[in-house]
């Protein structure tokens, strides 16, 4: 029972005891004037004149103290006031005075649901079942609690039986529709939802929620055009508009967007999502500047908006000009500002509930929005395939929208699953200390979707964080870093609130890609002169790296350049063209592109003899699939750990020779390797069966992973 139940039924009991020694002094009947008022207050409640209701509800009270019918609706006009502390009260208290009416118990669960006090709301709903087995408001309720206690299964045997019992009822038939969203069965929740709109062809709630899973299978204008309705028909409903002002940025109608977002700022200046919906658009479309402006905002507005300053450590990460001190301090500043949260288990809990056999099988948890079609399931898929499972049982937590082909491959792989849509941070935390999980690892980092919360609640003895990002999360809550000496070198500064674990090798591995097209011979050889190529996403061009790369084309006047990435848009392309030209190169040299065309993306490194680095977030997975097609990378070794990606690969794959420390020394090194054809041709033919006994060798990678939990579980066992 929460706190703030208890303390609302002390009042309700008290309430109770004064007015029962005030009502031996009044008449205990009814009178047929109160209910003329109750009849009369309850016109004006349902026109949505509320205070008045509740002005006359309270004068039957007055008169007649323990009437449950003005309590009750007493109770009701409250919480449509939002007073949710006086609505449960009043409803508490109607309950003393009808203990066995399931409807009282139903509003009460509502009013508990508003308040996010989902466990209250649960015991009152299964009350009022208990009483009536067949009362459909009940039962829809209780369906849609557990649905956002992420007791999925249950609401949906729930809401399905709301349904039987109420054909009729567009609520449980909608909350249906809402939970077939949540499983990421969208295109059962749309059709739910266009057969309700026929019922309802005005209804703005089912037109956005329309919109919402139109969104999830990527049919944007559908989406944008369905929300637009919703919003025609409720004008003020800020949800909708922030759906349809960021739907719009995302199809490039990029002055829509800003004017639906604008709007929403200029009437709500205090709330930050219409700002975070401003520096999403920016940041897709490569005004970074615009973008951290607009997080910075939403940040000021609400300082407990985590994701909004957890965007803004990402933005950081790949920031020029930023020293590595003030970007520690800033993640820092997020884990004490969002990290601050009561803690399921303390460390000396865990010491005496946990069972510390230091060889017994271990439970590891993986927490991931990017469980799907996406980089990080390369590195992934490799250790969730080649773990021992008589020594490992693998939980995976997914934060996934959309789920596609990628994630039923890691579901197939896994041994248990869990999505984590819609549920909050803590109540993923309880799922994974119901299922016991003794080390937690998190493979997201400040990137889009995370769930890094959840850490701070420190739901698993040892918690580690692993690929996906950079830096630090700035979570003491947090145990370890995975990392390697090249990346982090024994004596020098961390810059990391967790303790970094130094692997032997390197801190991941990588599937070979899919479908590749064969390497084929060296493009100088025809050409006469060298191709520059970088592959990276747009962000990841900073200031620096503009400064590193117009350095390589001075010192080979005669070499080009192709820049490509799926990401580049009409704002993006000429920041990196422009931004050479303003370093004195000839924009005729550089060649920025986004459309593969019909060929495979991989193509794009027959045109390519070397490709370069970029600067402070170097590459991993452009580096990876670059050697793969048999082209060199020369990596540039910076000053901290996110500039040294590309040098662990080279140096894993026996190319040391190809990694510069100085930005000076790189452009000579890709000029020296430039006047060496023979050196390229032999590196083409090499590079991919190089790459194929070192960073894609998964069982080696794996052993050296599980050797590094079980390193880890030691260490807790023997913690004081």
């Amino acid at each position: 029972m929460s706190k703030s139940k208890s303390k609302s039924q002390k009042k309700a009991r008290e309430l109770r005891r004064r007015l029962k020694n005030r009502s031996n002094s009044l008449a205990s009947t009814r009178t047929t004037d109160s209910a003329a008022l109750i009849a009369k207050a309850l016109e004006l409640q349902k026109a949505g004149n509320l205070v008045e209701a509740e002005s006359l509800y309270r004068t039957v009270i007055a008169k007649e103290p323990e009437n449950p019918d003005a309590w009750h609706l007493l109770g009701m006009t409250l919480y449509s006031l939002r007073r949710l502390d006086e609505a449960i009260e009043s409803l508490q208290f109607t309950i003393t005075l009808s203990p066995n009416a399931a409807a009282v118990y139903t509003n009460l669960g509502v009013v508990y649901r508003a308040a996010n006090q989902l466990d209250d709301a649960q015991l009152v709903l299964e009350k009022a079942i208990a009483l009536d087995p067949n009362y459909s408001m009940a039962v829809s309720n209780l369906g849609t609690v557990y649905m956002e206690n992420g007791n999925l299964a249950g609401s949906e045997c729930k809401l399905q039986r709301a349904v039987i019992l109420a054909p009729d009822s567009l609520e449980a038939k909608m909350n249906l529709a809402n939970l077939w969203q949540r499983q990421s069965k969208f295109e059962e929740a749309e059709n739910a939802y266009r057969k309700l709109l026929r019922r309802q062809p005005k209804n703005p709630l089912l037109l956005n929620n329309l919109g919402e899973s139109l969104r999830q299978q990527g049919e944007m204008h559908a989406a944008i055009d369905a929300t637009q309705q919703a919003v025609n028909l409720a004008p003020d409903s800020y949800e909708m508009r922030l759906h349809l002002g960021r739907y719009l940025g995302v199809v490039d109608r990029r002055e829509d967007a800003k004017r639906e977002l604008g709007r929403l700022i200029e009437k709500h200046p205090a709330r930050p999502e219409a700002y975070c919906g401003l520096g999403r658009m920016y940041l897709e479309i490569g005004e970074y500047r615009q973008a951290e402006f607009n997080f910075r905002r939403a940040v000021d507005r609400d300082p407990n908006s985590y994701a909004a300053h957890g965007t803004l450590l990402y933005m950081l990460s790949s920031k020029a000009g930023v020293s590595q001190q003030e970007v520690f301090d800033e993640h820092k500043k997020w884990g004490q500002r969002h990290g601050n949260v009561q803690r399921l288990r303390s460390d000396a809990q865990w010491r005496q509930l946990r069972d510390r056999s230091k060889d017994r099988k271990l439970k590891i948890g993986f927490v991931s929005p990017d469980f799907r079609n996406h980089v990080v399931k390369y590195f992934f898929e490799p250790v969730l395939q080649l773990m021992d499972r008589s020594q490992f049982e693998v939980y995976c937590y997914g934060e996934v929208y959309s789920p596609d082909t990628g994630t039923a491959r890691l579901q197939e792989l896994s041994d248990h699953w869990q999505f984590t849509v819609g549920l909050s941070d803590e109540q993923v935390a309880k799922h994974v200390l119901n299922d016991e999980i003794d080390i937690l690892v998190d493979l997201a980092g400040h990137t889009g979707g995370n769930r890094v919360r959840v850490f701070a609640f420190k739901p698993a003895p040892v918690q580690v964080t692993w690929l996906g990002y950079p830096n630090t999360t700035g979570l003491e809550a947090i145990d370890y870093r995975l990392s390697c000496e090249t990346q982090n070198p024994i004596g020098e500064p961390s810059y990391h609130t967790e303790e970094l674990f130094r692997m032997p090798n390197a801190s991941f591995c990588f599937a070979e890609p899919k479908n590749a097209p064969p390497v084929n011979a060296l493009p100088a050889s025809a050409e006469g002169e060298v191709t520059f190529g970088a592959l990276h996403r747009p962000e990841k061009v900073s200031e620096d790296t503009l400064d590193l790369w117009a350095g390589v084309l001075k010192a080979c006047p005669a070499a080009r350049m192709i820049v490509f990435h799926t990401q580049f848009n009409d704002v993006s392309m000429p920041m990196v063209v422009d931004g050479l030209a303003q370093r004195g190169i000839d924009q005729q040299r550089v060649s920025v592109e986004s459309d593969p065309g019909d060929v495979h993306y991989l193509e794009i490194y027959h045109r390519i003899d070397i490709a370069l680095d970029v600067v402070p977030w170097a590459g991993s997975t452009t580096t990876m699939e670059a050697l793969w097609m048999g082209v060199p990378v020369v990596a540039f070794y910076g000053t901290q750990r996110s500039s040294r990606a590309t040098a662990v690969i080279m140096k894993n794959v026996g190319q040391e020779s190809l990694i510069a420390d100085s930005t000076d020394g790189y452009c000579e090194l890709v000029s020296k390797l430039s006047c060496d054809l023979e050196r390229l041709r032999m590196l083409r033919g090499s590079l991919r069966s190089a790459v194929s006994a070192t960073i894609t060798d998964g069982k080696r990678f794996t052993i050296d992973l599980e050797n590094s939990f079980r390193e880890m579980w030691h260490r807790w066992c023997d913690s004081e």
